[in-house]
């Protein structure tokens, strides 16, 4: 496409038009705008869990489970309690027997209707009713052990819930401590650059004075630009983190959390700590196992008669909003299915499998919880060690660097020398703020298997956490 002189005059025009307009002139936008730039929101730990629990899909899925057992317990309930019925209804018809028994249900039969031609061949009659009935069944083995196992199953459901918000808290903490770890890991990884490129300038000005070479240069230079690829990496990683949390919190792509609590180092928990047993899932399991046991009974129960009791009573006019006639009854029924086809003995032996694999996944749960217990208490002791480890290790990499600057300002250290200190140092501070993610982590699970008793875990103080480190990393 070519464009003439007319054209780029009409060109001119236009935007000439457009300058002098200003702010009141509309453009139709050529394309769609742009994604939203998403919005940092501070948060706290505390403000994440209840995020979370709020916001989370699998845990309020795990509260309308719940609900549903409930129902069914109250259904279960229900069946034991007496029903009572209303009805109302209109009938016209010249059946014979029904205008016979109709005569008589609304008191108005009289001698002529015991004519022959009147009892044969009848003519049309109305019947209006109402009636009221009441059934109950107070001897019903059966439904008292159905009752006994809808209610295990609610119980179940609810500490299912109950994990499923202690899971829920620990994977917000995981995530939480995650993010918070990455934005201490790229405070590290600025100050690391910036060491890096202080240590360029430095040999630079050396070189200038004839003190280094240029392969001693270069050499600042590459680790000048190994830092700044590091903090481009650990930058990418933060804002994944963050991102990761915001998914968990169930949270729009517009906004993103960021961590405003420090990291700290709490004091490893007492020995002592609750049972495995005592765990939520595992106190679900046994719940269910009890429900399992109740409907084994239930379906041994279901051979057994059953007592009903009934009353009702009828009201019956030729037209509506009358009352000609009315009568009531009352009784009592026992009812026994010895046999139904097998569909009571394949219920039996369903419900006793059933039991039986409620009985195993119980005792494996317990077996499983007693193991990850001690698992974690391991994980947190060795993740406590790490860490001390990994503070001692920076503390002395801090100190090596000083002195190592110190002797090669003196002309005592080679380039090599110093270059060697200060990544041994910057690598020391990122080692740190890892072990201590991982060990407010191990913590965390500890507390999520094995329970401590409140108040037996405590907090060394801000001198163990990452505002500290920061402090000494600035």
């Amino acid at each position: 496409m070519s464009f003439g002189v007319p054209s780029i005059l009409r060109w001119g025009a236009v935007t000439a038009a457009v300058l002098t307009l200003g702010p009141t002139a509309r453009v139709a936008p050529a394309q769609e705008p742009g994604p939203v730039e998403p919005v940092e929101v501070p948060l706290t730990l505390r403000d994440a869990v209840a995020e979370a629990l709020a916001g989370n899909s699998g845990h309020r899925i795990a509260g309308s489970r719940t609900s549903i057992a409930r129902a069914e317990a109250r259904i279960a309930t229900g069946r034991l309690l007496p029903s009572l019925e209303a009805g109302a209804g209109f009938t016209r018809s010249v059946d014979p027997v029904f205008a016979f028994g109709t005569r008589l249900r609304q008191e108005r039969f009289t001698e002529a209707d015991f004519a022959l031609d009147a009892l044969n061949r009848p003519d049309a009659i109305n019947d209006c009713t109402t009636d009221v009935g009441l059934r109950w069944v107070p001897l019903d083995a059966s439904a008292w052990a159905g009752r006994a196992a809808a209610g295990s199953r609610a119980e179940a459901a609810d500490r299912e819930e109950a994990w499923s918000a202690e899971r829920t808290e620990f994977r917000t903490k995981a995530l939480y401590f995650a993010a918070a770890g990455a934005g201490a890991a790229l405070t590290a990884a600025e100050a690391e650059e910036a060491a890096a490129e202080a240590a360029f300038e430095l040999f630079r000005r050396r070189e200038g004075r004839g003190l280094l070479t240029e392969a001693d240069v270069l050499q600042a230079e590459a680790e000048l630009r190994a830092a700044e690829a590091h903090r481009l990496a650990v930058a990418r990683d933060a804002e994944r983190a963050r991102e990761d949390l915001a998914l968990h919190l169930g949270w729009s792509v517009d906004r993103v959390p960021v961590p405003v609590d420090s990291l700290t180092a709490p004091a490893p928990p007492e020995p002592a700590a609750a049972a495995p047993s005592a765990r939520s899932d595992v106190r679900a399991l046994a719940a269910a196992r009890e429900a399992a046991v109740s409907d084994a009974r239930r379906a041994g129960l279901s051979f057994l008669p059953r007592l009903e009791a009934f009353a009702g009573w009828t009201s019956h006019a030729a037209s509506a909003f009358e009352v000609d006639g009315s009568d009531w009854t009352v009784g009592l029924a026992l009812r026994w299915t010895p046999f139904a086809g097998f569909e009571q003995i394949g219920d039996r032996q369903r419900a006793v499998q059933a039991r039986e694999i409620a009985r195993i996944r119980h005792e494996e749960a317990l077996r499983v919880a007693h193991a990850e217990a001690e698992q974690a208490r391991r994980d947190a002791r060795a993740s406590r060690a790490a860490l001390e480890a990994t503070r001692a290790a920076r503390r002395a990499a801090a100190e090596a660097r000083v002195l190592m600057r110190r002797r090669f300002e003196e002309g005592l250290a080679t380039a090599a020398e110093f270059l060697q200190s200060e990544a041994r140092a910057a690598g020391a501070r990122g080692r740190e703020v890892a072990a201590l993610v991982d060990y407010n982590v191990a913590l965390a699970r500890l507390e999520l298997v094995a329970p401590v008793a409140p108040g037996a875990a405590g907090s060394e103080g801000g001198a163990d956490g990452i505002d500290e480190a920061e402090r000494e990393l600035r």
